[in-house]
């Protein structure tokens, strides 16, 4: 196999080499840490919504009483709808989100 990209040599003991090295290192390493908090934020608002509110109406689980459920899909659903109406952020169709990179 041929070591030339673009008519030029690879050498990978070259000070460009580990300066792309260590900047590819840290980007990982950066998005590992958002892929991180991500899930430590998605965990804690699960326990938030569904253990610890339900525990102050008196309910062991927040599956364990189907209202609650319905109860919190429709806060949800109208947390979305009123975000959508007073931000600038409108939703589209996929299909239109997609053509913008065709």
């Amino acid at each position: 196999m041929d070591d030339r990209a673009a008519g030029n040599e690879i050498d990978i003991r070259s000070r460009k080499f580990y300066k792309l090295l260590l900047l590819s290192g840290a980007m990982g390493a950066a998005g590992a840490l958002l892929t991180l908090a991500f899930i430590i934020v998605l965990r804690s608002g699960i326990q938030l919504i569904w253990y610890l509110v339900p525990r102050q109406f008196g309910v062991p689980d927040g599956t364990a009483l189907p209202l609650f459920v319905i109860g919190t899909c429709v806060a949800g659903g109208a947390l979305v709808g009123l975000i959508t109406r007073y931000s600038r952020a409108r939703p589209t169709l996929l299909a239109e989100e997609l053509g913008e990179f065709a």
